[in-house]
């Protein structure tokens, strides 16, 4: 298959250059940050593409069940999974600045390696497994159970046995 690939050379903004739409949503993230990344000033060309990027995560962070330090042992688990370092630092960066995940956990999440934590392993565990399957394989679903149990089992062992730690 030929390579189709296009190089698109756009401008990272920043609040004062960005378009109208995108200004009023870059100062808060620069604010609680400390900076600009990239990332959301090559988002904000199109502004409607930054705002989506934002909502998506901000429905995560507020309503995945999950808190600061499972929060980052899923997008860790997802950069490492895709081989971005951008995304493995700057999540590395959260995970140990903001999320407060203890030291070796993040140490084992950027080499790749168990979690001695078996809550949060299970979960990197599911997340591998679905970013493998691409939530569909049955080969990958079957250290969770029969399908018509491993959602609950998963919930369950993953995120609602916090409340007995």
């Amino acid at each position: 298959m030929a390579d189709t690939t296009t190089k698109v050379d756009l401008p990272c903004h920043d609040p004062a250059s960005a378009p109208e739409g995108a200004r009023d949503t870059l100062r808060p993230v620069q604010s609680r940050l400390g900076f600009l990344p990239r990332l959301y000033g090559n988002r904000a060309n199109p502004p409607a593409l930054l705002h989506t990027d934002l909502a998506g995560q901000d429905g995560f962070r507020r309503d995945s069940g999950l808190n600061p330090v499972e929060q980052e042992v899923v997008l860790l688990t997802l950069s490492r999974f895709h081989g971005c370092r951008y995304c493995m630092a700057a999540h590395s960066m959260i995970a140990e600045r903001m999320s407060g995940v203890p030291a070796p956990i993040l140490a084992a999440l950027r080499e790749g390696t168990a979690l001695a934590d078996a809550r949060l392993e299970a979960l990197r565990g599911m997340t591998v497994a679905l970013l493998e399957s691409r939530g569909r394989g049955r080969r990958h679903w079957a250290p969770f159970g029969p399908p018509a149990t491993r959602t609950a089992t998963c919930w369950r062992c993953c995120w609602r046995s916090r409340s007995r730690s």
